[in-house]
């Protein structure tokens, strides 16, 4: 297991799956892209292949459009790589905020 911290998540790195813990209790624009941004530089690992990500937000107290857009992206990342993402830890307030959106018919949600 390979553990190190960058920016706004800590990666775990579990044989070819890729944890990314949320370590901010908001998610807004200027984090979001911080997080995509260290999210893909991990994926882009040479030597690190990963078939599936987990997207920790269990800290996350609020978010809003942003988050949304940083799980699609990362979805379709993903997707384009023959993988998959799994999104769990999400409060009641960012559960509401996907359902609203209909969004847990498109993303794995646990």
């Amino acid at each position: 297991m390979n553990q190190s911290t960058f920016n706004l998540c800590t990666f775990r790195r579990i044989a070819d799956q890729l944890h990314a813990d949320i370590e901010t209790p908001s998610i807004d624009e200027e984090n979001a892209a911080g997080m995509l941004s260290a999210i893909v530089d991990r994926l882009n690992t040479p030597g690190m292949e990963c078939n599936h990500l987990f997207l920790d937000f269990t800290m996350v107290q609020q978010a809003g459009s942003q988050c949304l857009s940083l799980c699609l992206e990362l979805h379709h990342l993903m997707k384009i790589r023959a993988g998959s993402m799994t999104i769990t830890g999400l409060n009641r307030h960012v559960t509401w905020l996907f359902e609203s959106m209909h969004l847990q018919k498109v993303l794995n949600v646990a």
